[in-house]
């Protein structure tokens, strides 16, 4: 049997004190997983874990149903088929279909076609659903979580996660549009924060995509925010309230151009 390898290289930003004119890219080395009949260049969820010092790549296969994840110093394949219906069914993997390891055991799913998310343990044992909108009510729900590798859900160490939100139309007014869904794991408190930026009033900016942010961790107590057609990057509070505006205007840009 051929062995195929695939490799990733993982390029991590590092800012040094003497740099002055921007960031400095480091070439932090490579990692070689092996390629079996469950790889797929097909995946929209995907992660780097760490717990206890174990670290491993998972990513979720929608052409079959399956969580696969690398374990160990040869990274093997490890496969868990996720069932779709029935008492531990989390439906059926799609494009908006994201997961993300709380702990080495612990697994949420988490489905925005269905409006729910789901709590696993390490055995694809349904541990815990919860109810984020009611796809089949119209009118109910304006955005719903869209995540993938470039936006990965968010977890902090109070049992909250925040996800990115797309919304489902334009709208007239995007001041009371939140883009982004807290959610708590221990009570299943949710709420939706941080409203789109006020340009987004000025006019029509293009394709859905653009009104989508990106969102990461700056610390325990705040996000950092960027916008598409925005030239600033937020810092924000775990409530969505702004802290700090940090513009990163590029020095090619001489006004400001409708997309």
């Amino acid at each position: 049997m051929r062995i195929i390898l695939f490799y990733i290289l993982m390029v991590f930003l590092s800012c040094e004190s003497n740099t002055t004119n921007g960031i400095d890219f480091v070439d932090s080395g490579q990692e070689t997983y092996e390629l079996n009949d469950k790889s797929t260049f097909n995946i929209r969820s995907a992660e780097f874990s760490n717990f206890n010092n174990e670290s491993f790549f998972s990513f979720l296969n929608i052409n079959d149903n399956t969580l696969v994840k690398y374990v160990g110093e040869e990274k093997k394949a490890s496969v868990l088929n996720l069932d779709s219906e029935g008492e531990d069914g989390v439906g059926s993997l799609d494009f908006f279909s994201t997961h993300k390891f709380i702990s080495k055991d612990s697994i949420l799913i988490l489905q925005s076609q269905i409006g729910k998310m789901f709590l696993l343990n390490s055995k694809g044992k349904k541990l815990k659903t919860y109810e984020l909108y009611n796809v089949s009510e119209k009118g109910s729900f304006v955005t719903f979580p869209s995540n993938g590798v470039l936006n990965p859900i968010l977890y902090d160490d109070n049992q909250n996660i925040f996800t990115r939100c797309s919304m489902v139309k334009y709208f007239k007014d995007y001041q009371n549009i939140k883009l982004v869904k807290k959610i708590n794991l221990q009570n299943n408190y949710s709420e939706d924060i941080l409203s789109l930026p006020k340009i987004y009033n000025d006019g029509f900016w293009g394709a859905l995509f653009k009104y989508e942010p990106s969102i990461c961790f700056y610390d325990k107590e705040h996000l950092l925010v960027s916008f598409p057609i925005v030239n600033d990057i937020y810092k924000v509070n775990l409530k969505g309230e702004s802290i700090e505006k940090i513009s990163i205007k590029s020095k090619f840009l001489s006004k400001k151009m409708n997309l």
